[in-house]
Parts: structure tokens; C-alpha cells; sequence
């Protein structure tokens, strides 16, 4: 028996919360869902409404897997990731083949289950993996599609991925198996915003971060949501004690898996090898983000295209505020003649901004770029995008290179 945990954390949803129910037992496949929603004491009709979907389940209703069993227990709690821990503690974990949470707001996408499934039985060293970030929004209309990231487990392990100095893991849709879980012990039940970026660095100490090709789960952005303000969440993230990594033993490096339709099977589609295969190529640079279309070499970037869909990224934690004149003076190393597009804009979550792209013609070997920009707004910092306007540019490296921008060793907190 193919046995997928799952437990959804809840407290006064009844608004959307039958869309979540839904969106875990309408995936279909040959498994088994071990399905437990645990309520905080909700007063509206949350308890009801997953009363109701447990009673139609009972009696056989659209099931489209090979069993579901849903429970729920409702009282007191001491958070969201406590009422996680409990919702795992009555369900048979041991015999999971996979686990996973989807808060009260989120959905799983349809297929994930059966897609995460399949990665795991055909590549038995995959213990913790996930889709595209996706949001949605209170109605469920999706509003972005992110392309697919590879996270170096390194960045994960001393917990870089807070969305300053690297992308967030999304937690909708990731699965993990049980002992990943219990050789991280679980969420903290002391934090109450940041608990999946600590449990992420956790596993990270004994496991990869795999990315699938495919959407896995669906965040929901609404007023009002914890997460709408982040800067509780930076609190808890700067107030949590570090986790030294031990230098003598290597971290596992993720895979990128996408679905081969000609056989019928998911295959790697690209390997990391160390960590500055995606992100941060060369420390001495800041860090470095390669968007998904650019092809990685062991010697260079293979970037074609515009600075839009192909680039790299050369990432300054610089704050700018408003009004700013900032100049970025790069050095690109090239294995070839290239003609690049270079633009300047913001970095982080604030509101979009950017530069014009500036065209440079440049040589084989080392080409100092300058690019400038007045900034409207305040951002947690500034990238360089670099692009190629003709022929695919094979970029070596790149960095900050005048005094007033050059940048630092990547931030680490261990």
C-alpha cells in the first residue's frame, strides 16, 4: 500500500476551506491519502463543513484514488505549525510513502500527488521535492506562474532562501518523506511565521531540494493573510539560532526532473553539481541567479535571449531608497564575442522598476559593463541583468568590480 499523509492546519475557514478539501481529495492515482485537518477551535462552520466532506467520503463519493480516509480533531493550539505537528501525530507516518501540509487557504494542484509519487519511486535517492511557485488569488484565479528555480542545498542549509538574499522555497505542494522529517524533528512550534523556512534548513542538512517541471501546489494571496506583511516574518527569521553546517560533509545537490512524453517517464533534465552551478557562481560577487532558459556548462552560462526570458543576474543586498543615482559597474568574463543587453533594476518583492537596456558589444575575455538608474522607489537592493542581443553569449563569470558597488562574500549566518 502507497500511503500520502496530509494534514491541513485550519482556524475559522469556513470561506475556503471546502476548496482545499477539495483540492487533496480529487487527486487521483494508485495510492492511498491518510487525510487529517486539525482546528484551532474555530466559532464559524469550519468544523461543519469538513464534517460534511468526511461523512460524503465515508460513503464512497468521488474518490478517485484508491482510498481516502479524512479525520479531524478540533480545540486549542499554539499556532499553525503546532496544529501541524498535532495533525501528524495521530496519522501513521511510518507508513507514508510521502508527506505534505496545505494550509486552510491553499490548494494542492491536481495531478501532484501523482506526479511527486512517481519521482520518488523511480529515483529512490529523491526524499524532498516540489513544483513551479505558483499564487492565486481569494478566487482562485492564478496570477503567476514562476519558472522553475534549483535551489543549491547549501543556500536552503544556512537559511538564505527568506526571499532577500535568495527565493523562497513555496511550501504549498512540497512533499517529503517521513524519515527526512523525523531526522529534522518537526516543525517549531515556537515560531509562528517563519516555521517552513526553519524546517526547509533542517531538512537541508540531510536532503536536496528537487524541482519538478510542473505545478504542484497553489498559494493564495489575500488582504488580511499572515503573510502579507513581512516584516514579523524577518524578525523571527533574524532572531532564529543558526545551524552550523559541518565542512567535511557534503551537502547533496538537487536535481531538476521534467516529464519525457515520448516515454512516459519523468527524467533529470539538469544536474547540480555544486553550488555555483544556478546561484551564486562566484561568492566574490554577490550572488548570481540564472533564470531557467539559460543553459548551465561546467565553464559557463549559455545565455540566448532577451532580459526577459534569458539572463543572468548579478544581485547587490545594496538598499536603495528613493531617489538614488545608482551606478553598477560590472566585469563579465567571456569564452566568446558576444553582444549583450545589460539593464539595471530593482531587487526583491517592492514594486517593479528597471533601466533601459543598454547594447554592448563586447570581446572575448574580460569587459567592464557600466549601467546606471534612478530609482523611484526603496528597495532591499539592486540586480544587473545580462542578456545576449545576437548569438548565444557564453558568459564565465561575473561581479561587481568599482569600489562603490564592489560586493561582498554571500551572506551567511553560520
Amino acid at each position: 500500500m502507497t500511503v500520502v499523509c496530509i494534514v491541513t492546519p485550519s482556524l475559522n475557514s469556513a470561506r475556503v476551506i471546502s476548496q482545499t478539501i477539495n483540492s487533496v481529495t480529487s487527486q487521483s492515482g494508485d495510492f492511498d491519502i491518510l487525510y487529517h485537518v486539525q482546528d484551532g477551535g474555530s466559532s464559524d462552520d469550519t468544523c461543519a463543513i469538513v464534517q460534511d466532506h468526511i461523512d460524503r467520503l465515508a460513503s464512497g463519493w468521488n474518490i478517485h484514488c484508491k482510498s481516502i480516509a479524512m479525520t479531524m480533531s478540533s480545540g486549542p493550539d499554539d499556532g499553525m505549525y503546532d496544529a501541524v505537528n498535532k495533525g501528524f501525530s495521530v496519522l501513521p507516518v511510518d507508513e507514508a510513502a510521502l508527506m505534505t501540509w496545505i494550509n486552510s487557504d491553499d490548494l494542492l494542484a491536481s495531478g501532484a500527488i501523482n506526479a511527486a509519487l512517481a519521482v520518488v519511486r523511480q529515483f529512490q535517492d529523491v526524499k524532498w521535492l516540489g513544483g513551479r511557485m505558483v499564487q492565486i488569488d481569494v478566487h482562485g484565479t492564478v496570477l503567476s506562474v514562476h519558472p522553475p528555480y534549483l535551489y543549491p542545498t547549501a543556500l536552503i542549509a544556512q537559511g538564505l532562501c527568506d526571499g532577500r538574499y535568495a527565493r523562497f522555497v513555496q511550501q504549498e505542494g512540497v512533499f517529503w518523506t517521513p524519515d527526512l522529517w523525523k531526522c529534522a524533528g518537526g516543525l517549531s512550534s515556537r515560531l509562528r511565521l517563519a516555521g517552513d523556512w526553519d524546517l526547509w534548513r533542517r531538512f537541508a542538512q540531510f536532503a536536496a531540494f528537487n524541482t519538478l517541471e510542473t505545478l504542484t501546489g497553489f498559494h493564495r494571496r489575500h488582504p488580511g493573510q499572515l503573510s502579507e506583511d513581512l516584516s514579523d516574518y524577518y524578525l523571527e527569521v533574524d532572531s532564529a539560532e543558526p545551524i552550523a553546517l559541518d565542512p567535511d560533509r557534503p551537502l547533496p545537490q538537487p536535481n531538476y526532473f521534467r516529464y519525457d512524453l515520448s516515454n512516459e517517464r519523468w527524467r533529470v533534465s539538469n544536474t547540480v553539481t555544486t553550488d555555483e552551478d544556478i546561484l551564486c557562481r562566484s561568492r566574490a560577487a554577490g550572488t548570481i541567479f540564472a533564470s531557467s532558459t539559460v543553459t548551465i556548462q561546467p565553464s559557463a552560462y549559455i545565455v540566448h535571449g532577451s532580459t526577459t526570458d534569458a539572463y543572468i543576474a548579478l544581485i547587490s543586498q545594496t538598499p536603495v531608497t528613493a531617489g538614488d543615482v545608482v551606478e553598477a559597474c560590472v566585469d563579465v568574463d567571456l569564452c566568446n564575442d558576444a553582444r549583450l543587453l545589460v539593464r539595471l533594476g530593482r531587487h526583491g518583492d517592492t514594486e517593479f522598476e528597471a533601466s533601459p537596456s543598454v547594447q554592448v558589444d563586447a570581446k572575448r575575455g574580460t569587459n567592464t559593463v557600466c549601467v546606471s538608474h534612478t530609482f523611484k522607489h526603496a528597495h532591499d537592493g539592486y540586480r544587473v541583468q545580462i542578456a545576449s542581443a545576437g548569438a548565444p553569449a557564453l558568459i564565465a563569470d561575473a561581479r561587481f568590480c568599482s569600489a562603490a558597488t564592489g560586493e561582498p562574500p554571500l551572506p551567511s549566518r553560520s
